[in-house]
């Protein structure tokens, strides 16, 4: 059975959707109403985990869509806020100790394949937490349920703990809310189970795999021009060929090749026509690969899709930038309510500490250079004695031995930050300048 069978649970044919309602379930799977989530009304059944993780393996959309979240989230810089010094640096330990870019990678890409991601608390003898592991298959974990297939809550009216799977049959280890930190992507009301970046797409991808499947047959069929034969005349006599004549006409033409030669008599015409409706295939592969970009939130020039406008490239570049800004404030949320807390609240300490992130945009240095000459110029920034070497350093000049001595005063170490960067200032101009010139000679 192929990968796009298992997708859609049976054999291809003239419906293959026709099984997707009926798709996949959380929990116990004893019966056809054990599948379903209570908690989320009778009328809903979610996707497989382990279709969507099998999805995000085979379509290159998805793969693509999913990773680049998980770059770009794990790469920005971070620092810890707080107004209480001690607070700050027991969260700040713990984080550079777990290797906090590192875990957000592996969190962002389980939240984009299924929508949720666990990672276990770990604590030392003495119960303190100590470290932060991330499980590595989401999706065998499921709230507790009861035998009807129900979650179980607790007083507070939450689920009152998690269950790994081995399989069907067996369950494995329960952990309790207060050992697992569960981060979710997408929520809904009423819908305790995260929702991710490919299950609102699902029905779409296999549309669009059905259809990519469609094209490479329709492209091997018809690669080649379509072969027409006209058969018999009726003047000055009539002539038809013999059945064994087409038969031969059948054996040779499934035996061309690009040096075959082909004699016929008089009363067969052969004619070549190109093929048709192959521009109707690709107009739909387009489009459901254009929902696609749209449903994942990602700018169609990261997915592939280059023949978009200037306009809706620079409109969905920004639509970017705000879905990453909101996944780092919810991932912030989770972090600080359900692991800093418990780090804090362990040690007794009563503060509340912030996860802050760094711009997204890549650093610019030279803007940065043009800043800090505004800065040096207006006298707001404080004297570094090995300032003016590490600038000789960055712009691969020699170091200047009496740099390495103090300076005589504030004064002069201002006027050397000044003229240093006056000079790049000049030298962002010429750049630009050149860049100018270069386009318009161009143009």
């Amino acid at each position: 059975m192929s990968w796009l069978d298992r997708l859609t649970g049976k054999r291809r044919g003239p419906r293959v959707l026709e099984s997707l309602v009926r798709v996949g379930t959380y929990g116990d799977a004893q019966a056809a109403e054990a599948r379903r989530r209570p908690e989320e009304g009778k009328w809903l059944t979610r996707v497989d985990p382990q279709k969507l993780c099998l999805l995000y393996i085979v379509e290159p959309t998805f793969f693509r869509a999913v990773n680049t979240y998980a770059h770009i989230l794990s790469s920005l810089p971070y620092r810890v806020e707080s107004e209480s010094e001690e607070a700050k640096k027991v969260v700040t330990d713990f984080c550079q100790g777990i290797d906090l870019q590192g875990r957000i990678e592996e969190i962002v890409r389980h939240q984009g394949i299924i929508g949720n991601a666990f990672a276990e608390l770990i604590r030392n003898g003495a119960g303190h937490i100590v470290d932060l592991l991330v499980v590595e298959n989401p999706e065998t974990f499921d709230f507790i349920r009861n035998a009807s297939g129900d979650i179980e809550f607790d007083q507070d009216g939450l689920p009152r703990g998690y269950e790994q799977k081995l399989s069907k049959e067996i369950r494995g280890r329960q952990f309790s809310r207060e050992d697992i930190v569960h981060f979710r992507l997408f929520t809904a009301p009423g819908v305790y189970w995260g929702i991710g970046l490919i299950e609102p797409l699902y029905k779409t991808a296999l549309r669009k795999l059905n259809i990519e499947e469609a094209l490479a047959e329709v492209a091997h069929k018809r690669s080649a021009p379509i072969a027409v034969f006209r058969m018999g005349v009726l003047e000055p006599q009539e002539r038809m060929p013999t059945a064994q004549e087409r038969k031969d006409l059948e054996e040779m033409m499934a035996n061309l090749k690009s040096q075959s030669y082909i004699f016929l008599p008089p009363y067969i015409g052969l004619e070549f026509k190109s093929p048709e409706g192959i521009e109707r295939v690709v107009e739909s592969l387009k489009h459901f690969n254009e929902l696609m970009a749209t449903g994942l939130g990602v700018p169609p020039t990261i997915l592939g899709l280059t023949d978009t406008p200037v306009g809706a490239a620079r409109s969905a570049d920004v639509a970017f930038e705000r879905n990453i800004r909101a996944y780092l404030r919810s991932l912030s949320r989770t972090f600080e309510r359900e692991v800093f807390a418990r780090l804090l609240e362990q040690e007794g300490i009563e503060a509340r500490v912030h996860l802050r992130w760094g711009d997204l945009s890549e650093p610019d240095k030279l803007s940065r250079a043009r800043r800090l000459g505004v800065y040096a110029r207006a006298g707001l920034l404080s004297p570094d004695l090995r300032l003016e070497n590490w600038i000789r350093q960055y712009e691969d000049l020699p170091e200047k031995e009496e740099a390495r001595v103090a300076l005589s005063g504030e004064e002069e170490l201002r006027n050397l930050i000044g003229q240093e960067m006056q000079r790049l200032e000049e030298k962002v101009r010429e750049i630009v300048k050149q860049e100018l010139r270069d386009e318009w000679q161009d143009y």
